[in-house]
């Protein structure tokens, strides 16, 4: 008997035994199953990461490609510019262009550029092939003018005074002619289809008397409206290019020109023009762009003041500090009576004489942030009149004038013009400045699949 229950109790104990031996190896195959399937995803996970981060430097390596397309097309005017492109060996054909060759930097990136018919929105694709991961990705282009209007008033335009020849336009291209003085095309006269110049603003705009049927008044419809304006042209958002400027970022612009003196009041400021004794007569250089920065100086200019190449002059007050140039009655740019600037002619004393090369209005641009006022449109006396031959960018300040019998040559922007005796009031636009370009509007930035750019 004893002996059986040894035997029983041995069997048991082997039992026992191999199933916790079965316990232990299934133990040991989830455990082993469990390390492999959290190894298959580790390393499933880092070839991910790997895959995308060779992917962003596709995407990285394509945006450059953008920005050298865009830094190309700002080296040359884009309205007149050919398609373009960039490959890795430099033998890809477009149109009659041949592909430049990428650079070091830019090693396994290629683009195209295309432009639309007349050249003001252009079409970028650009791929890059990184670590065997290509990327691709496009954007618009779009240019517009820089100085689309003869005359923009930022808060509202008032031109009180009966004269359909207040505003034409001309060419500086040409000369005046004994029939029609201030320009080659008869000041474009016709109805709101055939109008070739345009005054514009984002307040209201008034046309006491009306305007010339050559002209379209272009007006914001939350800002007031048009009225009595012969070819009103609603505009359902604000005109955006009209930011007060700031100090030039590009180069090593030259300092303020002119002679420098203070006013009565101690105000620093500049003097330009023959009219002032020991003042420089002319600024700029023949065949380049001189850049000048006047900083918290205003500008006045009297007599004649030519200008060499073009010139960009640039004045910028510290708006903590311009109420004081307001109050004591420093003007940012203050030009004297029977002043004849960027031109060899007084057209406030009538039009041209015949053979009279007009003004390149795009020679001379200046620009400033003042709240103040600019110029002087009052006519007669030492005031006035006075001819001004270039662009006038002055989105805050404002212009008044009894009588208004300046002449104005190029394009003004500013925030008001009120023109009390509208029928004095000349001003012409050239149209040349429509080929004078502002930044482009980039748009439409997205990434595509990389077949669909192809490089000639």
């Amino acid at each position: 008997m004893g002996d059986i229950a040894v035997f029983m109790t041995r069997i048991i104990q082997e039992r026992d035994e191999r199933g916790s031996l079965i316990v232990v190896l299934a133990v040991i195959f989830v455990l082993t199953l469990l390390c492999s399937t959290i190894g298959f995803e580790v390393f499933g996970n880092q070839e991910n990461v790997l895959a995308k981060s060779r992917s962003a430097a596709s995407i990285s390596a394509a945006d450059a490609g953008l920005a050298d397309a865009l830094f190309r097309l700002d080296q040359v005017s884009p309205m007149t510019a050919s398609a373009f492109c960039m490959d890795s060996t430099g033998t890809g054909v477009i149109g009659s262009a041949t592909c430049v060759q990428a650079q070091a930097n830019l090693n396994g990136v290629s683009y195209i550029a295309v432009p639309s018919e007349d050249g003001t929105v252009w079409s970028i694709k650009a791929k890059a092939l990184v670590n065997t991961i290509w990327g691709a990705v496009q954007e618009t282009a779009s240019y517009s003018a820089l100085y689309p209007f003869a005359v923009f008033g930022t808060s509202g335009l008032d031109f009180n005074g009966q004269n359909p020849n207040t505003v034409g336009a001309y060419s500086d291209t040409s000369t005046s002619s004994s029939t029609n003085p201030d320009s080659s095309s008869a000041d474009c006269t016709g109805g709101v289809g055939t109008s070739c110049v345009q005054v514009g603003s984002n307040g209201p705009i008034k046309c006491a008397g009306g305007l010339g049927g050559n002209v379209s008044e272009v007006y914001y419809t939350g800002g007031g409206g048009a009225s009595q304006c012969a070819n009103p042209v609603p505009n359902g958002s604000k005109y955006t290019g009209v930011s007060p400027p700031t100090a030039p970022t590009s180069g090593s612009p030259l300092t303020c020109p002119g002679l420098a003196t203070t006013d009565s009041f101690g105000d620093a400021i500049n003097e330009l023009g023959s009219g002032y004794a020991g003042a420089p007569s002319s600024i700029g250089a023949v065949g380049t762009t001189s850049t000048y920065y006047c900083q918290n100086t205003a500008i006045a200019i009297s007599g004649n003041l030519s200008v060499q190449g073009t010139v960009l002059l640039y004045i910028i007050l510290d708006p903590s500090t311009d109420n004081t140039f307001i109050n004591n009655g420093l003007q940012t740019l203050y030009i004297a009576g029977g002043s004849e600037v960027n031109t060899t002619f007084d057209g406030t004393t009538g039009p041209p004489p015949s053979g009279t090369t007009l003004p390149v209005a795009q020679a001379l641009q200046i620009l400033s942030n003042s709240t103040g006022t600019v110029g002087n449109a009052n006519g007669g006396g030492t005031s006035g009149p006075y001819t001004f031959g270039g662009v006038l960018y002055a989105p805050e300040a404002n212009l008044v004038g009894n009588g208004c019998k300046s002449a104005y040559y190029g394009s003004l922007t500013i925030n008001t013009l009120t023109c009390n005796g509208g029928p004095h009031l000349q001003v012409y636009y050239d149209t040349a400045l429509k080929d004078v370009l502002g930044p482009p509007a980039i748009s439409g930035y997205s990434q595509i699949n990389p077949s669909s750019v192809s490089i000639p």
